[in-house]
């Protein structure tokens, strides 16, 4: 299929399809495919940044002064909780990645200890 793009006739005012020539349709067809074939670094780099705003907010939990006060339990939750942020993307299964990063409650993202 051949693409167009839209042309404004200043002289008709109005807008008009002009078809690509073939040199045009090749370079929009390989500018495309670089785009695509890069999703998958986006999408690690979208779960990188919010795995990285998880980690900040969790850090006033792990301050020393409400450290101390914490059950062992609650400890090791919040220690479990920050390790398993801190693994991805490295455990997170490639076909989660771009569904953890356009839906913040995807089921793979670690549970925030309450």
């Amino acid at each position: 299929m051949v693409g167009y793009r839209i042309v404004h006739d200043t002289q008709t005012k109005k807008d008009k399809k002009v078809y690509h020539t073939s040199e045009e349709q090749t370079a929009f067809e390989k500018q495309t495919a670089n785009w695509e074939a890069g999703q998958s670094a986006r999408d690690l780099i979208g779960l990188r940044e919010e795995r990285d705003k998880r980690l900040v907010v969790s850090d006033s939990a792990v301050l020393p002064d409400r450290w101390e006060t914490m059950s062992q339990a609650d400890k090791n939750k919040w220690s479990l909780y920050r390790q398993s942020l801190r693994d991805l993307p490295a455990t997170a299964l490639t076909q989660d990645v771009q569904s953890m990063v356009y839906d913040k409650n995807h089921a793979s993202w670690p549970k925030k200890p309450s």
